[in-house]
C-alpha cells in the first residue's frame, strides 16, 4: 500500500499546510488558554504543582526512550510502509516498558520530592503511555505529505478530550486528579482517532536491520530529547525539590503560558517547514529564501505576542487568573522573554532535520541544557521562582546565539538577511508598545469595575489591528520577507483551494 501526495505544487501545499497548522494551533491555543484560565480559577497552585511533579516523572521516562523515528520517517523518501510497521512495533513495545518503568519508580519519585500524593498520580499517568504506544503510526503521512487539515483533526481531538474531562473533573474533585484524568483521556481519544483519520493499518514486524537504520538517524533525536528535558524541565525539578508544590504551581503555570503562546506556535510553523525543507534540501538558494520567509513569518508572530504578554502581565493576571496568582507576574515576564528566545531558535530545527543533520540540533539543545544546569541551582537558591525564570532566559539566549551562527553558516546568510528576517516584526511591534505601556500605567482609567475583561480584550484587538496595519505599510521595504503577504497567502489561497474542490 502506498500513500502519495497529490499533484499540487510544493508552494501551494505548503500554503495550505500553513493554513491548517496556523488554524489548528490557533484553535488549540484558544482551547488550551480557556482550559488554563478555568483550571487556574478552580484549582489552587498546590494542585497544579502536584500535577507538574507527576508529569516531570513521565517526561523523564519518555525522554530516555525517545526513538526519533518520526523525524527519520518524514525525512526518508520513497515507500516507507515496511519501515512504519517496524517503527510501530518498537513504539508498542516501548509503551509497555515505559509504562512499567513509570509505575515502578513512582514511589521513589514521591520520596525524592517529599510529596507522597504524587505516587498514585504517576501510576495512573502510566496508562497514557500505553495509549501512545498503540497510536497508528500512519499519521506520519499527514505531516510527510503536508495534509495538515487531517493533522488538525487528529491533534485537536486530544485537546478537546483533555479540556472536557479536566474541567468537568476540576469542578467535581477540586484537586490535581482533574488534570490527571484529562491527560489520560486526551491520549486515549487521540489513539482511537488515529485509526479513523488515516487508512494505514500497522502490523507487528521485528526487522533488526531496519531498526538499526532508523536508530542511526533517530539516535540524535534521542540525545536531543535528553538535552531538551534538562533545558526545559530542570528548573521545574529544582523548584519542586528546593521549594514546594505551591511554588512549583506558580512557576509551572507561567511556563505553560509561555509554551502555549510562543514555543508551540513556533513549533507548529516548523512542523510545516520540516517536510518542505526535506524536499528542497539540494537547492541551496531556494532553501535560503524559504528559510528567510518561514523564519520571518515565525518571528512576525512571536515578537508581538511576547510584547503584549510582557507589557500587560499585571492586568492579565489580575483580570483573568485572580488574586491567588499574583506571585506569577514577574516570573511570567521573564519566562515570556525566554520563550521568545526559544521560539526564534526553534526555526533552525526544521533546517537541521531537513538537511539530515540532527546532530546540529543536539548541539544546540546541549548548549541550552548546559547553561540551565550551570544557572538554575544558584539562581533558584537566591531568588526562588524568579531565579528559575532567569535561568530560562539565560539558557534561551545561549540557544539563540548558537542558532544565529549555525543557520548563517549552513544557509550562507548575510547580516542583511537577518535584518530582513527580524525587522518587520521589530518595527511593527514598536508601534504598539506605546499603547500597551499607557494601558499598564493608567489601569484606573481603562479597566473599570465590572468591565475589566472587555476593556482588556479591546486593548488586545486595538494592538493587533495597529500591528497589522504597520506591517502592511512597511513590507515593501523588504524584498524576500513580506509577512503580511504570507498571512494573506495562507488564508486566501487555502480558501480558494477549498472553493475549487467544492466546485469540482
Amino acid at each position: 500500500m502506498k500513500f502519495s501526495s497529490t499533484g499540487n505544487s510544493l508552494k501551494n501545499r505548503v500554503i495550505q499546510a500553513g493554513f491548517w497548522a496556523v488554524s489548528f494551533h490557533g484553535v488549540a491555543r484558544l482551547l488550551g488558554f480557556a482550559r488554563t484560565m478555568i483550571i487556574a480559577r478552580l484549582l489552587a497552585p498546590d494542585d497544579i504543582g502536584l500535577f507538574a511533579l507527576a508529569t516531570l516523572a513521565l517526561m523523564f521516562v519518555e525522554t530516555l526512550s525517545v526513538t526519533g523515528f518520526q523525524a527519520t520517517l518524514i525525512h526518508r523518501q520513497g515507500n516507507i510502509v515496511h519501515d512504519l510497521n517496524v517503527a510501530w512495533t518498537v513504539h508498542m513495545i516501548r509503551g509497555f516498558i515505559r509504562s512499567g518503568a513509570l509505575f515502578l519508580i513512582a514511589p521513589a519519585i514521591a520520596i525524592f520530592f517529599d510529596e507522597p500524593a504524587i505516587k498514585l498520580l504517576i501510576q495512573v499517568i502510566a496508562l497514557a503511555t500505553l495509549f501512545q504506544g498503540f497510536t497508528n503510526i500512519g499519521v506520519i503521512y499527514l505531516k510527510k505529505e503536508l495534509e495538515f487539515h487531517k493533522e488538525f483533526l487528529f491533534s485537536v481531538s486530544k485537546v478537546i478530550a483533555d479540556l472536557s474531562v479536566s474541567i468537568a473533573a476540576a469542578i467535581y474533585f477540586q484537586s490535581a486528579w482533574a488534570l490527571i484524568y484529562g491527560f489520560v483521556a486526551g491520549y486515549a481519544v487521540q489513539a482511537v482517532v488515529s485509526y479513523r483519520i488515516h487508512p494505514f493499518r500497522p502490523r507487528f514486524s521485528l526487522d533488526f536491520q531496519v531498526m538499526r537504520q532508523l536508530f542511526r538517524y533517530g539516535k540524535w533525536m534521542n540525545f536531543a530529547g535528553i538535552t531538551v528535558y534538562v533545558g526545559t524541565y530542570a528548573a521545574s525539578a529544582i523548584v519542586g525539590k528546593m521549594m514546594n508544590a505551591h511554588a512549583l504551581g506558580i512557576y509551572q503555570l507561567g511556563h505553560w503560558i509561555m509554551q502555549a503562546a510562543l514555543v508551540e506556535v513556533a513549533a507548529a510553523i516548523g512542523m510545516v517547514a520540516f517536510p518542505a525543507y526535506s524536499q528542497i534540501r539540494d537547492e541551496q538558494e531556494r532553501l535560503r529564501q524559504a528559510f528567510i520567509k518561514m523564519a520571518g513569518f515565525t518571528i512576525t508572530v512571536i515578537i508581538p505576542l511576547a510584547a503584549i504578554i510582557c507589557l500587560t502581565a499585571t492586568e492579565f493576571v489580575n483580570i483573568l487568573l485572580g488574586e491567588k496568582w499574583v506571585e506569577i507576574i514577574n516570573p511570567l515576564k521573564l519566562l515570556v522573554i525566554a520563550g521568545g528566545f526559544h521560539a526564534v531558535a526553534i526555526t533552525g530545527r526544521p533546517v537541521f532535520l531537513g538537511l539530515g543533520q540532527p546532530n546540529i540540533l543536539f548541539q544546540m539543545q546541549s548548549i541550552q541544557a548546559i547553561t540551565m544546569v550551570v544557572l538554575v541551582y544558584p539562581l533558584v537558591y537566591t531568588w526562588g521562582i524568579t531565579g528559575a525564570a532567569w535561568a530560562m532566559v539565560g539558557s534561551g539566549f545561549t540557544m539563540l546565539i548558537f542558532w544565529g551562527f549555525r543557520v548563517r553558516k549552513i544557509l550562507l546568510l548575510s547580516l542583511k538577511d537577518f535584518f530582513e528576517i527580524s525587522f518587520p516584526a521589530v518595527i511593527a511591534t514598536s508601534s504598539i508598545s506605546t499603547l500597551l505601556v499607557i494601558s499598564s500605567l493608567f489601569p484606573q482609567y481603562l479597566y473599570y469595575s465590572g468591565y475589566e475583561v472587555f476593556c482588556f480584550i479591546g486593548i488586545l484587538i486595538a494592538s493587533a489591528t495597529i500591528y497589522l496595519l504597520v506591517l502592511r505599510m512597511i513590507q515593501p521595504l523588504f524584498t524576500v520577507n513580506q509577512p503580511f503577504n504570507a498571512f494573506h497567502s495562507i488564508f486566501i489561497s487555502s480558501t480558494s483551494s477549498k472553493k475549487s474542490k467544492h466546485k469540482t
